[in-house]
């Protein structure tokens, strides 16, 4: 008998003309098995090419530490004890790849000749400067309330960023923005370090709150007034325990 296209409870099979239902049902369970079968070998076969992909980029990027410095071209304090950090690893480890991640778009020769006009420390030429595009969250004038909150998710963002374009072995915060850590650490298997150099909350920024004292971080009128400062020490300590956990 002639062969025919035939559609069975909404699956397309060949069937014979003058077969059962049931057997048509079997030959368009058969299609859709075999259909089926092959799309989860694509799918498997895609699944192992993304995990390969990954592992060799982390052999590729097992040797790299990389610094988030999002205003390495500011030329204060931090940005020497920047510059000097990268000169002493590459002095001590001379095989292993370093990188800053940095929002500044001025060229790289830009940032070396500053780096050596303004503090005498030339920087290796093999270390390679990743660009940020978001790094305008960082920035204080946007959260006019609970700034340090502002900064601390703005921060996390920044970070995401910086750990998609590249992943490092090591990641090295100069920033003090505790909430990269857990990203970097849980979500990118990186080992983190840190080196402080002004922390986002401090024991004198606590004091000068409780106290009711005015400050660059406690306004005049947030200091006169005992219900704002009692809101204000509150919000203050609670953001200290969780910088404390992260």
């Amino acid at each position: 008998s002639s062969l025919r296209w035939s559609r069975t409870c909404c699956c397309w099979g060949w069937a014979r003309e003058g077969d059962s239902t049931e057997e048509n049902f079997a030959a368009a369970m058969t299609i859709s098995l075999a259909i089926g079968l092959s799309l989860g070998v694509i799918l498997g076969a895609a699944i192992g090419a993304f995990i390969l992909y990954r592992s060799v980029e982390e052999l590729r990027y097992c040797q790299t530490i990389a610094f988030f410095h999002p205003f390495c071209n500011d030329g204060g304090g931090g940005e020497r004890v920047l510059w000097c950090a990268l000169v002493a690893l590459h002095t001590h480890f001379p095989d292993i790849k370093l990188a800053v991640y940095t929002g500044d778009t001025v060229s790289d020769d830009v940032i070396r000749v500053k780096a050596r006009e303004r503090f005498g420390v030339t920087l290796p030429l093999d270390v390679s400067f990743i660009r940020l595009h978001h790094c305008y969250l960082l920035d204080a004038k946007l959260y006019p309330c609970f700034t340090m909150v502002g900064q601390a998710l703005g921060g996390a963002l920044v970070a995401l960023e910086a750990l998609t374009r590249h992943t490092p072995a090591v990641f090295v915060d100069t920033m003090g923005s505790a909430w990269t850590y857990p990203i970097a650490r849980t979500l990118f298997q990186c080992r983190v370090a840190c080196y402080v150099h002004y922390p986002t909350i401090s024991t004198d920024m606590l004091e000068a709150v409780r106290t009711g004292r005015a400050a660059h971080n406690n306004a005049g009128e947030i200091a006169r007034s005992s219900l704002r400062t009692a809101i204000k020490l509150a919000y203050y300590r609670l953001f200290a325990l969780a910088y404390g956990v992260a």
